[in-house]
């Protein structure tokens, strides 16, 4: 029982600290830019295409997204990321489409310099798109899923509305592997 009290005492202290730090949150708004790299594994089975030896291929995407600040350098981000081939003149064409959710903390590092660790859940779509420049295809072979990723982020606030930063994730999917290092720009809102 005194546990419990000791708890509710910690919970309130807690909230009347970060009421204070942050009585208005913030929302933010930004673009995704950069480029990547994409991995897909031997014997994968995309729709019904067998990949039959291990396929790299280098990624541009462009995205947005939309981040909550509620208090304590506490970030819930919400977004959409895209990335496809950059050698249009292969005979093999990828695109990855990601819905995704993250939680983070903020750590301000000074000078309007930041550092945002994010864990989250993305919904993928991978699709390919074979000799996609001399035939079209109506529906190109494609795979689906869930995945749990992390991801780091540095700003730098240039004024009151506008920072700028750089973001890094490298995570492991049902097909094999994608690494990004996109460039972001944030708008307050």
């Amino acid at each position: 029982m005194e546990m419990r009290v000791v708890y509710a005492g910690l919970l309130v202290c807690l909230s009347s600290v970060a009421t204070a730090q942050n009585s208005d949150p913030d929302f933010r708004l930004g673009a995704r830019v950069g480029p990547g790299e994409i991995r897909i594994d031997a014997d994968e089975v995309i729709g019904t295409e067998l990949v039959e030896s291990v396929q790299t291929d280098d990624l541009i995407g462009i995205g947005g997204t939309l981040e909550y600040r509620p208090f304590m350098g506490l970030v819930l981000e919400g977004g959409l990321f895209t990335a496809g081939s950059t050698d249009w003149f292969d005979s093999e064409e990828y695109q990855l489409t990601e819905y995704f959710g993250s939680i983070g903390y903020e750590v301000q590092l000074g000078k309007g310099f930041s550092i945002t660790p994010r864990v989250g859940r993305s919904r993928w779509k991978l699709e390919a798109d074979d000799n996609w420049f001399f035939e079209e295809e109506v529906d190109p072979p494609t795979v689906r899923g869930y995945q749990n990723y992390w991801e780091i982020s540095a700003m730098k606030r240039l004024n009151e509305r506008i920072s700028l930063g750089i973001s890094h994730k490298q995570n492991h999917y049902d097909f094999g592997r994608v690494r990004s290092t996109v460039f972001t720009a944030m708008f307050d809102l």
